[in-house]
């Protein structure tokens, strides 16, 4: 795939350091954002904000129907694994592990600054 094109946060590093991720991340869009804007975007980012406006997160497929899955639950990372049986985990593990490079998998479990650049190929 086209790494420059790609940028790679995991879930938790974006949760221990916001404001350093959301930066690196409107800076990789090439977005500037004005200095007084960014107390307002770092609250927006909270989960704090996000729980009290869970509605803004609902899903809505392509067909226009909106499900009502909490897309926002608890701020911790894997808690969907909470909705599915070990039986559907395990088979998605075993898919993951056929089709995603070991270096994207690791990453996508376990997060961090060392395997985002493995992956990316800047060691």
């Amino acid at each position: 795939f086209d790494k420059d094109n790609v940028f790679l946060v995991h879930f938790a590093d974006l949760k221990s350091e916001p404001e350093k991720w959301v930066r690196r991340i409107a800076d990789f869009l090439e977005v500037e954002v004005p200095d007084q804007h960014w107390p307002d975007v770092l609250r927006r980012v909270s989960f704090k904000w996000m729980k009290e406006h869970s509605d803004k997160f609902l899903y809505r497929r392509p067909d226009g129907l909106t499900l009502t899955t909490q897309v926002v639950r608890t701020g911790k990372s894997g808690g969907k694994f909470s909705l599915a049986t070990d039986e559907e985990i395990a088979a998605l593990k075993a898919k993951l592990e056929l089709n995603v490079p070991p270096a994207l998998l690791d990453f996508a479990i376990h997060g961090g600054e060392e395997r985002r650049r493995k992956v990316l190929g800047h060691d």
